[in-house]
């Protein structure tokens, strides 16, 4: 039986639609865009990434990790896949990053 639902993420500065997935972007302190990104990618699993509960996991259980980045002026970007369970390849692709960050740089 599954657990109680996660509760809500905070409201997101950017989604980017990615092959396979989004990125949900989150600015550190006084940012406007991406100044100082650090990217966490999502577990592996099955079905879709849900942003609540990686929000949850990285930033509710015991510290809170994403909280504290922000404050510190980085940037987080989160990224999730469509299916977890899809093949490493895949999922690799999502995550080709000269293929989606450095246009997103300042």
């Amino acid at each position: 039986m599954p657990g109680p639902a996660a509760e809500a993420a905070p409201a997101l500065d950017e989604t980017w639609r990615l092959p396979g997935g989004s990125a949900w972007v989150y600015y550190g302190e006084g940012h406007q865009g991406l100044v100082r990104p650090v990217l966490r990618a999502d577990g592996f699993n099955t079905g879709p990434s849900d942003l609540d509960l990686s929000w949850e996991h990285l930033n509710r259980r015991g510290y809170p990790l994403l909280d504290e980045l922000r404050r510190r002026g980085r940037d987080v970007v989160l990224v999730g896949y469509d299916e977890r369970s899809a093949s490493i390849l895949d999922t690799a692709r999502t995550e080709e990053l000269p293929t989606w960050l450095p246009d997103r740089l300042p």
